[in-house]
């Protein structure tokens, strides 16, 4: 079997055990799940799914990085090229959510259940970032402080709050979201912190 075709079947077997699972959080609406649950799902042995994700924790981080490509081909941003930038970009992100709402509920609630992914931390990172960027006198504490506030605002946790806990129509979500990241910007703009 020559090398490319052996990198082909191990690409649409690490790809069903993603698609399993997503139709396992998309079902359930949770990540409580065994590997076993997504081995028969996929297909595949046990020993597939721990060849490919090492851990139930390996497969929660491919899956984020899934459902992030989910949002982007809806016209999610992962992160903008300025914090300015930002409040535009809600609108887009949280519609991608919507649209992917059985399997964005489960990241929602990602924090409580597992170690947040590499993706959400790097996403937090770079909006704290962003705010440092935008912001180079802020003191870092200041910093990540209001960068960890931004951070919620623009997060899938406050796109289920607003939307499922709440109720708040789409459109009602992406105008407070909105909204509330454009009073965070002013105000930093005015040097009125915390």
């Amino acid at each position: 079997m020559s090398e490319t075709l052996r990198n082909r079947q191990k690409q649409v077997a690490r790809e069903a055990v993603i698609e399993a699972l997503a139709g396992i959080v998309a079902e359930t609406g949770s990540l409580d799940f065994s590997v076993a649950d997504v081995a028969n799902a996929a297909g595949v042995s046990h020993r597939t799914v721990y060849n490919h994700f090492g851990d139930r924790q390996g497969m929660i981080d491919a899956l984020a990085e899934f459902a992030l490509k989910l949002m982007e081909a809806e016209g999610a941003t992962d992160l903008p090229e300025n914090l300015a930038d930002l409040p535009d970009r809600i609108g887009p992100n949280m519609r991608a959510m919507e649209k992917n709402a059985e399997l964005l509920i489960a990241f929602a609630r990602l924090d409580d259940q597992t170690n947040p992914s590499p993706g959400r931390e790097r996403r937090t990172r770079g909006i704290i970032e962003l705010v440092k960027k935008a912001y180079p006198d802020l003191a870092d504490n200041k910093a990540r402080a209001v960068g960890l506030s931004i951070r919620q605002i623009a997060s899938s946790r406050n796109w289920y709050s607003l939307t499922r806990e709440h109720g708040l129509s789409i459109d009602d979500a992406v105008d407070v979201a909105t909204w509330a990241l454009r009073l965070h910007i002013d105000a930093l703009d005015r040097n009125d912190l915390p």
